[in-house]
């Protein structure tokens, strides 16, 4: 089973700062494995593109963890979210997501 954990930390005040964390391989599914891996290489991608602050970047088979901030970084976290979220609602078995933010 892949562990996904997205958190949202900071203020309004401070600027906020997000995180999405993937631990562990969807055995037994390919396709949740590989869905996962996708959607953290476009988040990824996307914040090289924009110039976003990240703090960590590790992408590995099994291991990923991505820390960022800046301008437009809420809007790509939101649609990371759904992209896991959707893919958890219709793969349970595959995928433990955990969101620590509101």
């Amino acid at each position: 089973m892949t562990k996904v954990t997205l958190e949202k930390t900071g203020s309004d005040y401070t600027g906020y700062w997000y995180t999405v964390e993937a631990v562990g391989h969807a055995t037994g599914n390919q396709n949740v494995c590989t869905t996962v891996s996708v959607l953290l290489q476009a988040l990824a991608t996307w914040l090289v593109w924009k110039g976003a602050t990240v703090s960590e970047s590790r992408l590995e088979s099994g291991d990923s963890r991505l820390r960022f901030t800046g301008k437009g970084s809420n809007v790509a976290f939101e649609m990371v979210y759904c992209g896991l979220r959707r893919l958890a609602e219709t793969n349970p078995k595959y995928i433990d997501l955990i969101a620590k933010f509101q």
